[in-house]
């Protein structure tokens, strides 16, 4: 190595080492005792500095009680400029659902490139230490087949015994709360000697910030609630009505879509009429379990349901599905949208501190939520309110030891600026809530409602994600919301085209199958040079009927990809998150407009393969047109197979007629 390359070298070392310094220096971490990050699934620039460990607290503010650490993560970006800005806190949802083993998700958003970002675990969630009664939050198979009558049973004698051990333990329980939680941010915005900070909350996280902006005013530089859950908003009596609006939404979508509504009719007699159908018998599916990474058949009832419908529908990305698990519950169908859900609900389990979320919401929402609202509910949707269990929640608080007697409400005439965010589809924070809470903070509010948006919308979408960055930036600013106005309705699917091999004859096989899709497709789009190969092997050595074989089906193999690749770039463009629904629970048949182009391919394998068995035998074979013909017999037989395998050739029928319906449709 040359002596210039050695002192480039050297100075590009130096300076990424000051780079480094410089971002290690923009907040204090020596007050955390460091474990090992968790995973950052490969999504986070290696370069962004981050740093993991416990700060160590105590359940009461004056220094009393039993010892807390909490799990915080710290990221600071590597550039030293950015390095320097004032730090964001993130304030997660539930309550009791931890953010430090996903951080990731967090440090993905912009805002995590614009200046540092702190995340934490509350207390008793998450990594953060001790847990309340931890016992509560493992899987539990045996649940699954119960009735809502038999869940409150096995709840109640849970909640007894789990009272029991936090009496033995003299736990403060009062301390295990949104109070409780602005007193560790006061301790750890010390830790990391901050004078002031950005407060992001999203969901239960909003009642935490409009506590601490409360208590705080002054350490907070500017704030954002995403999804607000005031302390005004009951915690129980509205999770059935909020629900039903969501529901009541994308009915009118479905019902302004063709296919939507041949398909399913009214979604709330379809949810009404899965629930019935499973209060009779629960549905058994195929699930692959996050813990082990074996196929278990797990049972759906109508708790479950109720449950797997309210969550989806808390993602705007799987709208498109919804209806289509409903109607897949009711007719008690094996599919690919209901196993994708259960897996997504028991991979989130082991985020979910059930102790915690009690500890908070029969402290506080309990004893001022109104029980008298159920008779109501039960009248109007029957079915359904017997499905959420929502008198289970009050049955359980009442033997919940700790509970606060005088509420607190939002605080008015704020003097930091605050941004106020919400999904104009939202099913358990309801646009209602955030408009109210805007005006009862006062002129330093900033209102952003997104149209066609379900909760958390600040985080899985680009344009509001910019709208975000750019009001901590300068908070005082009146900040550009326009782009939320380009949205579209959510195109509900009438079929999916599944990947998962586990529901195909063959379930253990997914990699192999897997593998063969690939290879099938490949050769599908490989038909042109395998055409061209043959031409040459038959010994055509004119040029012209040669190149123009060869151009007629690149362009067939090129409008395929067109026809394939399309449709999946617009759709993804137009909904944040679409790929990943995708991936979870099938490609809706409404997407694929183009796959005609592919069965055209297939066809056309299938005509080039009889037309050079016809030619077989009205001459001898050379060895390379033998290699030829077996080229395109074993790809016409690698697409038909991997198709069967994989639960996809039995759904072409369906395709056909989707296509044709889409040509007519007016």
């Amino acid at each position: 190595m040359s002596v210039i390359c050695r002192a480039a070298s050297l100075v590009a070392v130096w300076l990424a080492l000051t780079a480094a310094a410089h971002a290690r220096g923009a907040l204090d971490v020596s007050a955390l005792k460091p474990f090992p990050c968790p995973s950052d699934e490969g999504y986070v620039d290696k370069t962004t500095v981050r740093h993991c460990g416990y700060l160590r607290t105590t359940e009461k503010a004056d220094g009393t009680g039993r010892a807390i650490d909490l799990a915080v993560v710290v990221v600071i970006p590597s550039d030293p400029e950015r390095a320097k800005q004032p730090p964001t806190v993130f304030v997660h949802g539930g309550p009791g659902y931890g953010m430090v083993d996903i951080w990731w998700s967090v440090a993905l958003l912009q805002i995590a490139g614009d200046g540092p970002l702190v995340l934490f675990d509350h207390r008793a969630v998450g990594r953060s230490k001790p847990r309340l009664c931890g016992f509560l939050d493992k899987d539990d198979p045996t649940f699954d087949k119960l009735s809502p009558e038999e869940l409150k049973a096995r709840a109640l004698a849970d909640i007894k015994t789990c009272t029991a051990s936090l009496a033995k333990e003299n736990i403060a329980l009062d301390t295990y709360s949104s109070a409780g939680t602005v007193s560790d941010m006061e301790v750890l915005r010390e830790a990391l000697k901050v004078e002031s900070w950005n407060v992001y909350g999203v969901s239960y996280g909003t009642t935490v910030t409009l506590a601490y902006v409360a208590a705080h005013p002054d350490r907070v530089r500017a704030a954002v609630i995403d999804s607000v859950y005031p302390p005004e908003m009951p915690g129980f009596s509205t999770v059935v009505p909020d629900g039903m609006q969501a529901i009541d939404a994308m009915n009118r979508v479905c019902q302004s879509q063709p296919r939507c509504k041949a398909r399913f009719g009214d979604l709330r007699a379809l949810f009404d009429q899965a629930i019935v159908a499973l209060d009779k018998a629960p549905l058994p599916v195929r699930v692959i379990d996050p813990a082990t990474g074996k196929i278990a058949t797990r049972h759906i009832s109508s708790s479950t349901l109720y449950g797997l419908v309210q969550s989806r529908a808390l993602q705007t990305a799987a709208w498109s599905v919804v209806p289509l698990m409903m109607a897949d519950a009711r007719d008690r169908k094996q599919s690919s949208v209901l196993s994708g859900a259960f897996y997504d609900m028991l991979s989130e389990v082991k985020y979910i501190s059930n102790g915690a979320y009690l500890a908070t919401e029969c402290l506080e929402r309990a004893p001022f939520d109104s029980r008298a609202d159920l008779k109501n509910q039960a009248v109007r949707w029957p079915n359904i309110a017997r499905a959420a269990a929502v008198d289970t929640l009050f049955e359980t608080c009442a033997l919940w030891p700790a509970k606060r007697s005088q509420n607190w409400s939002t605080p008015t005439n704020v003097t930091p600026s605050i941004l106020v965010a919400g999904g104009d589809w939202d099913p358990v924070t309801p646009p209602a809530q955030a408009r109210a809470t805007a005006e009862r903070l006062g002129g330093k509010a900033k209102l952003l409602i997104t149209p066609k948006a379900a909760h958390g919308v600040t985080l899985y979408d680009a344009c509001t994600e910019s709208i975000v960055s750019a009001f901590l930036k300068t908070p005082d600013a009146k900040p550009d919301m326009s782009c939320v106005a380009h949205r579209r309705d959510p195109v509900f699917a009438t079929g999916v085209i599944t990947f998962d091999a586990s529901l195909a004859w063959q379930p253990d096989v997914l990699p192999a199958s897997s593998w063969v899709f690939l290879v099938g497709l490949a050769s599908a789009l490989l038909w042109p040079a395998a055409w061209t190969f043959g031409a040459v092997a038959r010994g055509e050595s004119k040029r012209p009927p040669l190149l123009l074989r060869a151009a007629f089906w690149l362009s067939l193999a090129a409008l395929g990809l067109l026809a394939w690749a399309y449709p999946i770039g617009a759709a993804a463009l137009a909904t944040p998150d679409l790929l990943d629904t995708w991936m979870r629970y099938g490609i809706p048949l409404e997407s694929w407009p183009g796959f005609p182009a592919l069965l055209l391919i297939i066809a056309a394998g299938a005509i080039g393969t009889w037309r050079l068995m016809a030619e077989a035998h009205a001459g001898s074979l050379t060895t390379l047109q033998l290699a030829h013909r077996g080229y395109v017999v074993a790809a016409l037989i690698a697409v038909i197979v991997s198709l069967w395998q994989l639960g996809m050739l039995a759904q072409v029928p369906d395709l056909a007629l989707n296509e044709m319906r889409l040509l007519v449709a007016p």
